[in-house]
């Protein structure tokens, strides 16, 4: 079905699972190639198929790697010594880890930190772009906010949105052993003003001697400091200061001052709430506009996307696919909202029953929010109107837009 719902499942449970650790005399290593992305980029992974010999307190382990909570597909991975089946390719490690960070291939994390230990924490399937999920007070099903690293050096830091002491500790120690590996960040950077993102920008503050940069709607929305506002056009930029190759658009929409970072070699794009791989994006109609935010994504993959990271869920392979997706739904709940209107529904109960039917009870809150927004757009187009009692109709020929 063309426009079935994008929502995702909640974060689901860990699940086991071996990968065998197969290296031949010439250094080689057995791997998988588990998909290949429309772009023809392989995602590689150590071979999982074949045998490992028992010793006597079972198989050797050569490490052990748990996908961190707040991602809908997570692992946890024993990587043990063993002999992979023939179905398996056999690259050197240095030459999967060369082309890795060329932007080449997707690389498992399980799999890299068997070849190369990493103790940042977070996961980083494209070189260069780290998620680390921090806990926050999100919209359900989602529980937490993706923060990112985004380059090597002079890197930003995306989004640290956890208040919570707990979140905020893992944080800094994750950003002390970054430090230590690649030297000092750069900036706080801000994709938009909510507090899911934005919450933990105080504590982190009082820790490190760090600049915040932010469009200028989002420094005029939160309760810190910004020491450099940035207001590009739609069309993505070079970032100046920021880490070598980044660009950066104003793609306004779900927020008024929302700004997505994109990789020029490749593609790799940091989009905040522009999508979600855990629930869906809110479009909130005290301060959101759906046609802005639809004209957003479209300009995005017009621009070409490769892997997008939204701020809630996994990493998304076929970016340019996921946004196009996106608008496309938000297009088509429009035709449904319409066809309420022009059906006879009035109040914002009526047209959200109709609309989303038949999941508008259990969407309850959010349909209703979402609805509305829906409606102030056609308003703003002249397509809808509302009476003096409050009530929604359709546009008529002649009504003052």
């Amino acid at each position: 079905m063309a426009h079935q719902l994008l929502d995702t499942p909640a974060p689901q449970e860990v699940v086991t699972r071996d990968l065998l650790f197969d290296r031949d005399s010439d250094g080689t290593l057995a791997w998988t190639v588990r998909a290949t992305t429309q772009s023809g980029l392989p995602v590689l992974a150590l071979a999982d198929s074949g045998e490992a010999p028992l010793g006597p307190s079972g198989p050797k382990v050569v490490c052990r790697h748990t996908t961190p909570k707040g991602l809908a597909h997570r692992w946890a991975t024993r990587v043990v010594v063993g002999r992979a089946d023939e179905s398996s390719v056999r690259r050197h490690p240095d030459e999967v880890l060369a082309e890795w960070r060329r932007g080449s291939l997707l690389l498992d994390p399980a799999s890299r930190h068997a070849i190369s230990p990493d103790l940042v924490g977070g996961v980083e399937w494209v070189h260069g772009v780290r998620v680390l999920p921090l806990r926050t007070a999100t919209l359900p099903p989602a529980t937490h906010t993706n923060c990112l690293f985004v380059g090597e050096r002079r890197a930003l830091l995306v989004d640290p949105g956890s208040a919570e002491a707990d979140e905020q500790l893992r944080l800094c120690e994750a950003i002390d052993r970054f430090v230590g590996r690649n030297g000092p960040l750069g900036a706080i950077f801000l994709t938009h003003h909510h507090a899911d993102h934005v919450s933990g920008v105080p504590g982190l503050l009082r820790r490190f001697r760090l600049p915040v940069w932010a469009h200028p709607e989002t420094a005029s929305r939160v309760a810190f400091p910004v020491d450099r506002l940035i207001a590009p056009s739609a069309t993505f930029e070079p970032l100046e200061g920021g880490p070598a190759g980044w660009e950066v658009a104003h793609t306004p929409g779900h927020a008024p001052g929302h700004l997505s970072l994109r990789r020029a070699s490749d593609g790799a794009a940091v989009v905040g709430d522009m999508v979600a791989s855990i629930g869906t994006i809110l479009i909130d109609p005290s301060e959101g506009d759906v046609r802005e935010y639809v004209t957003s994504l479209r300009s995005m993959a017009a621009q070409g996307i490769g892997v997008v990271h939204p701020a809630h869920g996994d990493p998304v392979f076929e970016g340019t696919e996921r946004v196009l997706a996106t608008a496309g739904h938000r297009e088509w709940r429009e035709t449904l909202v319409l066809a309420a209107l022009r059906a006879g529904a009035r109040s914002l109960a009526e047209v959200t029953a109709q609309a989303y039917a038949p999941n508008a009870v259990a969407l309850g809150w959010l349909a209703a929010r979402s609805t509305e927004a829906h409606l102030v757009a056609l308003e703003r187009a002249g397509v809808a109107r509302r009476d003096e009692v409050g009530a929604w109709h359709p546009a008529a020929p002649g009504d003052p837009s």
